[in-house]
């Protein structure tokens, strides 16, 4: 997703690391930021493959899989709150601020009035 205030990408992805015990199974969130480079996070521990397979979990890296697909979904897409772009009406609040600071109305009534 590209997030516009911060120009972030993020993704997520499954990783299964070895260990003594057995594969142990993680979801990760990994974000590029422009001028700084890659960077991965964990973002939900899940356990070691036997033990999910003893919950009752056949596959536990292709059930992960479809929840990472899911999260990956949500994430990159794109909600639409109305018709027009926020971006339009911009300077409007900009100019408004500038106009109730300096006290303009009074000016301008003044001058509406004569």
């Amino acid at each position: 997703m590209l997030n516009k205030n911060k120009e972030i990408y993020v993704i997520f992805f499954e990783k299964t690391t070895p260990s003594k015990k057995g594969e142990y199974l993680q979801i990760y969130q990994g974000y590029y930021i422009p001028k700084v480079g890659n960077r991965n996070k964990s973002y939900k521990k899940l356990g070691y493959v036997s033990d999910l397979k003893k919950q009752g979990i056949e596959d536990p890296i292709k059930y992960f899989q479809k929840k990472v697909d899911a999260l990956n979904e949500k994430e990159n897409s794109v909600v639409q709150i109305g018709d027009y772009s926020a971006c339009k009406y911009a300077g409007h609040f900009l100019l408004n601020a500038m106009f109730n600071y300096l006290n303009l109305s009074k000016t301008i009534d003044l001058m509406h009035q004569t």
